[in-house]
């Protein structure tokens, strides 16, 4: 019976579950990574949501990189350019088989460039902030000169920014409840006319249900 869900309704019954937790953790690591180069040092975090919707977040880098792994399944529940059983993932050694189901969710296009987007012009708007505040008033002037340029860069790559997103969701066929999530970001844009390529890989592992 289970074999005959589509891979939505597994999405949907999987976030559904997740949503309807009161209290669950997470943990998991970042790596990124800069035309085809050598990947950074991957960065770990872990959270937990209380009351639904109450985060609290510890990493090794910014939190603003990092989020309620729900919001993400709530996202693509909503809307995906396509979902797929992965049958391929299955069989990766973490988990048995015959316990889980593996979906690929690629995520829109164009709501995720422009979510990111706006995640970057939000980073940037916050170190102006923090500038402000801790600035002289003998150094606002450069301070603000500095910004101003760093703002004029930013929407240059912006203006040219596709970014792609795949996801691998790991399921319990009994439970409906997810185990793993990785996800996996290309950014292409160019910078002063030369074009970049950047990469994201997370990983996430649920736990504590």
């Amino acid at each position: 019976m289970t074999e005959r869900r589509t891979p939505q309704e597994w999405l949907s019954l999987s976030y559904s579950g997740l949503a309807a937790l009161d209290e669950f953790s997470f943990a998991g690591s970042l790596t990124m990574g800069m035309n085809e180069g050598v990947m950074n040092k991957p960065q770990t975090f872990e959270g937990k949501v209380v009351d639904h919707h109450q985060l609290t977040l510890q990493a090794e880098g910014q939190h603003a990189l990092y989020g309620n792994p729900a919001d993400v399944l709530a996202r693509l529940n909503r809307g995906n350019d396509g979902v797929a059983i992965n049958r391929e993932g299955q069989g990766d050694g973490e988990f048995p088989a015959e316990d889980i189901i593996w979906l690929q969710i690629k995520g829109k296009p164009e709501e995720t460039t422009e979510r990111w987007r706006q995640h970057l012009r939000d980073g940037l708007a916050e170190l102006n902030g923090i500038g402000m505040s801790a600035a002289s008033r003998e150094t606002t002037a450069l301070r603000e000169q500095t910004l101003l340029k760093a703002k004029e860069e930013l929407e240059g790559m912006l203006a040219t920014l596709n970014a792609t997103s795949v996801y691998q969701l790991g399921i319990h066929r009994k439970k409906l409840l997810p185990l793993k999530m990785m996800e996996n970001t290309e950014f292409n844009y160019k910078r002063n006319g030369v074009p970049m390529h950047e990469t994201r890989s997370t990983s996430i592992r649920f736990q504590h249900f």
